[in-house]
């Protein structure tokens, strides 16, 4: 994952800073072409992926830092037929 980060503003005991990346995937294998089954039973299951082997996501957030107080924030969204998105916001404090 490629990251860009820009620090807002920096003061001694405050700091903002954004970041955005980009990744990207790629599958050699085929973990997904898995076949199982229980013992005793008859038949079998057969996994396969749905979205193909290849795979790119975009990230952004950012982060604030004053003192012993940690904010954050981050969203990334998967670049696939679905756009499946997820979002992060925490606290974090040191003691």
């Amino acid at each position: 994952m490629t990251y860009y980060v820009n620090n807002f503003f920096y003061y001694k005991e405050a700091k903002l800073s954004f970041n955005t990346g980009i990744g990207l995937y790629h599958e050699f294998g085929d973990p997904y072409g898995l076949k199982l089954g229980v013992e005793g039973m008859d038949g079998s299951f057969r996994l396969q992926n749905e979205h193909g082997r290849d795979r790119a996501v975009i990230r952004s957030g950012f982060d604030y830092n004053w003192q012993d107080l940690n904010i954050y924030g981050k969203i990334s969204s998967y670049i696939d037929h679905e756009y499946n998105t997820a979002a992060d916001v925490g606290l974090k404090w040191k003691f």
